[in-house]
């Protein structure tokens, strides 16, 4: 039971926290400071680093596997703007890379996983490139299928090597867009208030 609710509410709270997190240094907090956009993005890009490690060591010492490890990244993607390049390029990238980092390290890698991470980071920086030639399908809609999808496809060819429960993946996939959602309806309504 206790594992059931870290992978349905406190790991997908926790990720939640942390995007929002990054988004206030994103959106508030760098482009009210004197540093140049390059630093920004290399310390947006630390910071995003950081932040996915612990998740991911955190999912893996809690439960015994990796889940959710794009989430961040996928919520980088629909919740920054198109100008950020370089810190969305960066945090998918960071992502592929540690998440395939941490399965070496704790052994749960398979023979085939650089394919298998390669064609990740491809659909990413498609997904990425589909939505800043598409502006209209950055709604929270696409957002949660995206997720819900992204936090399912952890390497379902091999089942065993994951043996999370795909209905509370779903239930903590909803909290991201919920939680997700509601902070973004209040920054817009900050925003509206602050003009």
């Amino acid at each position: 039971m206790g594992k059931l609710i870290t992978e349905m509410i406190l790991l997908p709270t926790l990720i939640t926290s942390m995007t929002l997190c990054q988004q206030y240094i994103v959106h508030i907090v760098l482009p009210n400071s004197m540093i140049n956009k390059h630093r920004q993005a290399i310390i947006m890009l630390l910071i995003f680093a950081f932040q996915e490690y612990i998740i991911l060591q955190y999912s893996y010492n809690e439960l015994g596997n990796i889940i959710y490890p794009y989430a961040m990244a996928v919520s980088v993607i629909f919740s920054t703007d198109y100008r950020h390049w370089r810190y969305i390029c960066g945090s998918i990238i960071i992502t592929v890379l540690m998440f395939n980092a941490v399965l070496y390290q704790t052994h749960l890698a398979l023979t085939h996983q650089l394919v298998y991470a390669t064609l990740r980071l491809a659909l990413l920086l498609l997904l990425y490139l589909l939505i800043g030639h598409y502006p209209k399908w950055q709604n929270y809609r696409f957002y949660a299928l995206v997720l819900i999808f992204t936090n399912m496809w952890i390497d379902v060819w091999d089942r065993n090597a994951y043996i999370y429960t795909p209905l509370a993946v779903l239930g903590g996939s909803l909290i991201f867009v919920v939680i997700t959602s509601g902070a973004r309806y209040v920054y817009q309504r900050y925003l509206r208030y602050s003009a």
